[in-house]
């Protein structure tokens, strides 16, 4: 049981760690995308400027182990993969890429977390073996 919470825990600071860097990397190219004035549409800033805080608050809300913390890790796994595939869309752009990639990783990495993890019953008790020995 113990290894379980290990890596719960270890799981809980990659997602994190993960959301911090999709924080930063879609903060960076709606930054990057208004400072070079592309032909980016509006709603692509709009959802790179929401995933980016999104994610910063599902980080902060897991930090502080918030009762609420599995709504915002929810709510990420599910902004993020539309976050990368609007980034996919500029092929060409590196940069894009690279944002796209860190929020799938990202989706991923809260998607784990909304999973629960398995109940490690521990083992069994004497008792259960005691009475199959005395009823056979």
């Amino acid at each position: 049981m113990q290894a379980n919470k290990i890596d719960r825990v270890n799981q809980k600071k990659q997602c994190i760690q993960d959301c911090l860097d999709c924080h930063r990397v879609c903060q960076e190219m709606a930054t990057y995308l208004h400072a070079e004035r592309r032909q980016a549409a509006a709603n692509h800033v709009r959802l790179l400027l929401d995933c980016a805080a999104l994610c910063q608050a599902s980080a902060d809300f897991m930090a502080s182990d918030s009762v609420l913390q599995e709504h915002f890790y929810g709510a990420c796994a599910e902004i993020c993969p539309r976050c990368a595939q609007e980034c996919e869309r500029f092929e060409s752009n590196v940069q894009m890429k690279v944002c796209a990639d860190t929020c799938r990783r990202c989706a991923e990495s809260c998607r784990q977390m909304v999973i629960k993890p398995a109940v490690n019953p521990g083992p069994r008790p004497e008792w259960i073996d005691d009475l199959a020995r005395s009823t056979s």
